[in-house]
């Protein structure tokens, strides 16, 4: 039988019967979202991978032709972005050698500081912007309304990590007598559940980047540096 997700209510709940104790709320809140936001931040979480469509590349755009990153945001994929029906990949550069990259065709670069990115050289034929990304889960919140009282986005098996996390941080933030409140079974418990969880992700990443591989022909791109080739353009890139 499949896990029922806990409820941010029920994970607090779980966290105060750990620790026999309680604390006001909106700390325990603000406890449970930064649980959730240090595991979310371990790893490259394949159930976090996401997609935004929402902006668009126009052929006379240039290399200060800014895009709006999406609102949940958290890392930009290895993999690259897509225009349109091009199938070449566009390869992230630093926010610093924008200008040495500034005519050259399928780079980007994110400027993070000001929450958007752009692309290099030409967008020939422009469209679409596939942007991959990891996205950040919204907080968990306690709410009257069921559909703000959401449980967290990863699987209901791995739910019970959280309020062991908490009661692991637990004694830093209220101070309690540990002999009373602190059990360093959590913790333990807690490792050996990110273990599992860890795995069942690189299983998930490792099925996916095995069936995933396409060799792309970039001889009809004359303006792509091609760093697989001598960085002289031309031939594959996979």
């Amino acid at each position: 039988m499949a896990s029922t997700p806990l409820t941010p209510q029920q994970i607090i709940t779980q966290f105060e019967s750990l620790i026999e104790d309680s604390l006001d709320l909106d700390t325990e809140i603000f406890l449970l979202n930064d649980v959730k936001n240090s595991i979310e931040e371990d790893e490259e979480w394949a159930i976090l991978k996401a997609c935004d469509m929402t902006q668009v590349a126009n052929v006379g755009d240039t290399y200060l032709s800014f895009k709006q990153l999406p609102d949940d945001f958290g890392l930009p994929s290895q993999r690259g972005i897509y225009v349109g029906t091009d199938l070449v990949p566009y390869i992230q550069v630093d926010f610093e050698d924008r200008i040495r990259w500034q005519s050259v065709s399928h780079r980007w670069y994110l400027d993070l500081a000001n929450n958007q990115y752009a692309l290099c050289g030409s967008a020939n034929p422009g469209g679409t912007i596939q942007f991959f990304y990891q996205k950040q889960s919204p907080d968990l919140v306690v709410s009257t309304d069921p559909e703000d009282d959401a449980p967290w986005i990863f699987p209901a098996r791995f739910h019970s990590i959280l309020p062991k996390l908490m009661a692991v941080m637990y004694p830093a933030i209220d101070q309690p007598d540990k002999s009373r409140a602190w059990d360093d079974r959590w913790n333990e418990f807690a490792t050996k559940q990110l273990e599992i969880m860890r795995r069942w992700n690189a299983r998930m990443l490792r099925q996916a980047s095995a069936n995933g591989y396409m060799t792309t022909d970039l001889s009809s791109y004359p303006n792509i540096i091609d760093m697989g080739d001598g960085g002289v353009g031309g031939g594959a890139y996979g």
